[in-house]
C-alpha cells in the first residue's frame, strides 16, 4: 500500500473519532428541559362532628351519705380510679367512728391490763414453783419425822396456791387473748 493511502485512511478514522468525540461532548452538555407548575395552597381542612368520651358515669346527690361537703374536682376534669369526686358530711357517722375509736382504745386498755396481769401470774407461778422445789429438797434432807410432816403441809399449801396461781395465769392469757379479739372486731367496725 501506498504511502498516500495510509495517510488518506488514517485521516479518514481521525476524522471519524474527532466527530465522534464532538458528538458525545455535545449530546453531554446538553441542559435538561423542565416543566414548572405553580402549587396553589390547599383549603383548611374542616372536620364537621361530635367528640364524646369513651366512658361516661353520672353521680348523684346520696342524701343517705349525708351532705356534700366538698367536690374537689373542676367540671370537665380528667381524673383517675380512686380519686374522689365528692366528700360527705355525716355527723351521724362521724358520732359513730368516735364512739367506735373510743371502743379500740378501751380494748387496747384492756389489752395492756392484761398483759399486765399475764405478767404478774407467770411471776407468781415461778415464786410458787420455786417455793415447792425449796420444800422438796427440805423434806429430802429432813432428819426426823415431825419435821418432814411439817414440811409436807407446808408442800401441799404451796402446791394449792401453785395450782391457784397457774390457773389465775391461764385466765389471764384468755383475757389477753379476748382483749385482742375486740380491738380487731372494734378496728373492723371502725373500718366498715
Amino acid at each position: 500500500m501506498k504511502k498516500k493511502t495510509k495517510f488518506i485512511i488514517a485521516g479518514v478514522v481521525g476524522l471519524a473519532v474527532a466527530g465522534g468525540g464532538v458528538f458525545a461532548v455535545q449530546s453531554a452538555h446538553q441542559e435538561p428541559q423542565y416543566s414548572l407548575y405553580t402549587v396553589k395552597t390547599a383549603d383548611a381542612l374542616q372536620l364537621k362532628g361530635k367528640v364524646e368520651p369513651v366512658k361516661k358515669q353520672l353521680y348523684f346527690l346520696d342524701t343517705t351519705k349525708g351532705t356534700i361537703k366538698n367536690v374537689p374536682v373542676a367540671n370537665g376534669q380528667e381524673v383517675s380510679v380512686g380519686t374522689p369526686l365528692l366528700e360527705y358530711q355525716n355527723a351521724t357517722a362521724e358520732n359513730e367512728m368516735v364512739t367506735q375509736q373510743h371502743a379500740v382504745n378501751k380494748s387496747s386498755l384492756d389489752a395492756s391490763q392484761a398483759e399486765a396481769n399475764v405478767a404478774a401470774g407467770e411471776r407468781q407461778v415461778q415464786t410458787a414453783t420455786n417455793q415447792v422445789n425449796a420444800t422438796q429438797q427440805k423434806i429430802a434432807q429432813a432428819k426426823d419425822q415431825e419435821e418432814k410432816a411439817a414440811l409436807n403441809e407446808q408442800l401441799k399449801q404451796q402446791q394449792a396456791e401453785l395450782q391457784t396461781a397457774t390457773d389465775q395465769l391461764s385466765q389471764s392469757r384468755f383475757a389477753v387473748q379476748g382483749a385482742y379479739e375486740d380491738i380487731q372486731s372494734a378496728k373492723d367496725v371502725l373500718a366498715g
